[in-house]
């Protein structure tokens, strides 16, 4: 009986290893063939929140209205919150156009004022709603604001 061949792998230190390879995953799909998988999406920052999207809006038509049209406009609605007990948007807006305050350029800039009047606690919302007659709001409900500094005088 013949001895078998000798491995000329084994043993032999000047045989380099065979070489790796290497193969890319591959995915059978339905119509038989196979396919590299698509890479994974990168990763994004998170989309902003609802509530921050609403804060830096207020924050921006704030800025954008200025320092003084801040001032006057902060003035108003403590002059309002000191003449009426309760009050909403026709109120300052008849006492903004009588003390002759401009328009913010932004509209929502009024939103700013009043969120921080009442985070200054001069006013508090109701959860009351009245229509609004100005023209500019098309009869929509605009809330009712309860003033804490109300002083009972007229002004």
């Amino acid at each position: 009986m013949k001895d078998a061949p000798e491995n000329p792998y084994v043993g032999n230190a000047h045989v380099p290893d065979p070489p790796e390879i290497h193969k890319k995953p591959r995915q059978l799909t339905l119509d038989g063939l196979t396919r590299t998988p698509p890479r994974p999406a990168p990763r994004r920052a998170p989309r902003p929140t609802p509530e921050e999207l609403r804060d830096d809006g207020i924050r921006r038509s704030i800025e954008h209205a200025g320092e003084d049209w801040q001032a006057s406009a902060y003035e108003i609605i403590w002059l309002c919150a000191n003449k009426y007990q309760e009050f909403f948007y026709d109120d300052y807006h008849r006492l903004a156009a009588t003390m002759e305050l401009p328009p913010p350029p932004d509209k929502r800039a009024w939103g700013a004022v009043m969120r921080a009047a009442k985070k200054a606690g001069w006013i508090t919302k109701t959860g009351v709603y009245w229509k609004s007659a100005a023209r500019v709001c098309h009869g929509a409900d605009k809330p009712v604001y309860r003033s804490n500094i109300y002083a009972g005088r007229k002004l």
